[in-house]
């Protein structure tokens, strides 16, 4: 049987006592068991923090994956009306009512600026 009882208060109903388990660690000249030890009640408590930030970068990460993505949407609707107008001018050119070079050209022009406006990328 240990010589030394635990010294850490614990909350019985609405007061504080002593633990009184028998203690076989010593911190700062207190005596504590393993429970109250302050070196690992200090490693539990940030193992969970480390697992409480890890989860909440989880969920922060998908947060910002799911705006990125309702963005992108976004994006590519606001692109549809010069898509539409590019389409509209190619296929006039193909039906041969523009059949001439500047209609070629226009056609060509609308359609590489649609493109880079819903792609990002120039052509």
């Amino acid at each position: 049987m240990s010589a030394h009882k635990c010294e850490a208060g614990v909350r019985s109903g609405y007061w504080s006592v002593a633990c009184g388990k028998n203690a076989a660690y010593e911190h700062e000249g207190r005596w504590y068991c393993k429970t109250h030890h302050p070196p690992n009640v200090k490693a539990k408590q940030d193992a969970r923090d480390a697992k409480w930030e890890a989860d909440w970068k989880s969920r922060r990460e998908a947060a910002n994956e799911a705006d990125s993505a309702k963005l992108e949407v976004y994006r590519r609707a606001d692109c549809y009306p010069d898509l539409l107008a590019a389409l509209k001018e190619c296929a006039a050119v193909c039906a041969g009512e523009t059949m001439n070079k500047n209609g070629l050209i226009r056609a060509l022009e609308m359609s590489r600026a649609a493109i880079a406006k819903a792609t990002g990328v120039q052509t």
